[in-house]
């Protein structure tokens, strides 16, 4: 009986060391952001993958450059055509990492003159079409040339 007892404290002994190890092998990795004034945090976090478990693996430079291409898709989807990101990387001893995306958004560009030309100009179709989201002055948002297109290819087909 004793010699069982020995056994399973060997046993639960070795188990506590595998999970110690194995949870001081990665750490908590925490996304930071700066420099982002119109573009809130949260929705940046969001727009970013999920973070690997370990930040000394082989897939966090991957991340990380997926996280910074992720932002900057975000960026220019609102018009912010010139954005450019700096990422740094900072380690808190062996467990926690600390990733800082510093966004510098530049200007965001606007529509100046918004006009549809027919492909041929011999074409006799006059079809009134319908008010667009881009607006002279107006903010480029990549939502707003999608739903124009899809407006003005309806009124185009439904004129025949």
């Amino acid at each position: 009986m004793a010699r069982m007892i020995v056994k399973y404290k060997l046993i639960y002994g070795i188990c506590l060391a595998m999970l110690l190890a194995v949870s001081r092998a990665g750490g908590e990795i925490q996304v930071d952001f700066s420099g982002n004034d119109e573009i809130r945090s949260g929705r940046l976090r969001s727009a970013i993958p999920d973070p690997p478990e370990d930040s000394t693996g082989k897939y966090f430079a991957a991340w990380a450059g997926a996280a910074q291409a992720s932002i900057v898709a975000l960026y220019r989807e609102q018009g912010y055509f010139d954005i450019r990101i700096k990422k740094s990387v900072k380690t808190a001893g062996k467990r926690d990492t600390t990733v800082l995306f510093e966004v510098n958004e530049a200007r965001r560009y606007r529509y100046d003159t918004v006009r549809v030309e027919p492909v041929r100009r011999d074409d006799s179709v006059q079809t009134p079409l319908p008010d667009l989201q881009a607006q002279r002055a107006g903010y480029y948002r990549r939502e707003d040339i999608l739903r124009d297109r899809t407006a003005i290819l309806r009124a185009l087909r439904n004129a025949g």
